[in-house]
C-alpha cells in the first residue's frame, strides 16, 4: 500500500498534464480516501481470486505501474506483478532498485526506472506518446512470459523427476 501513496503525486501530475490518461487502482478504503479527489482515477476494492483473474484478463490496459519501495516485505515478492501487467495487456514500468531488474530488460520488455517521481512521470509520458514503443515492449513481454514459463516447466520436471522417480 505504501507504493500507492507514493504514486499519488505521479498520477495527479500525469492526469493534469494529459487529459486522456485514466488510471485504475485496486486498493482498500484507506487508500481510496486519498485518491477519491482525483478525476480519471477508477478505484476497485480488493476482490476474490476468480474476479481478479477476470478483471486482469480483460486485457485492455496500456501501462502497468509497479513501484516497489525499499522495505522488508518487498524482498519476499515474486515476479507476479510482471505476469499480471502482461495478462492485462499492458507494458510495465518497474522500480529499478527491485528484484525486477533480474527479469526485465530495460527498453526491451518493460521499463526500469529509479524510484524518483519525476522519472516515473517521464516514463509514463514516454509510453503514452510512443505507441510503437509500447507495442514493441508488450510483444517482447509476451515472449518473456513464454521463456519464464518454459524455465518453470523445466524446473518442475527436473524436481519432480528427482523427487518421485
Amino acid at each position: 500500500m505504501k507504493e500507492l501513496y507514493w504514486l499519488y503525486d505521479v498520477i495527479k501530475d500525469v492526469i493534469q498534464a494529459n487529459k486522456k490518461a485514466i488510471f485504475e487502482l485496486i486498493c482498500d478504503n484507506k487508500v481510496l480516501k486519498n485518491f477519491k479527489s482525483l478525476e480519471k482515477v477508477i478505484i476497485f476494492l480488493p476482490m476474490n481470486w476468480n474476479l481478479y483473474k477476470e478483471f486482469l484478463f480483460r486485457g485492455n490496459r496500456d501501462i502497468g505501474l509497479v513501484p516497489l519501495l525499499d522495505y522488508p516485505f518487498n524482498l519476499a515478492r515474486s515476479y507476479t506483478k510482471f505476469f499480471e501487467v502482461v495478462a492485462s495487456g499492458g507494458v510495465g514500468i518497474y522500480s529499478e532498485e527491485s528484484y525486477y531488474r533480474e527479469i526485465i530488460s530495460n527498453g526491451i520488455d518493460g521499463l526500469l526506472v529509479r524510484t524518483k517521481k519525476d522519472e516515473w512521470k517521464e516514463a509514463i509520458f514516454l509510453l503514452i506518446r510512443d505507441e510503437a514503443l509500447r507495442k514493441k515492449l508488450y510483444f517482447n513481454s509476451l515472449k518473456k512470459v513464454e521463456i519464464l514459463k518454459s524455465i518453470a516447466e523445466d524446473t518442475y520436471k527436473k524436481i519432480f523427476h528427482e523427487v518421485y522417480l
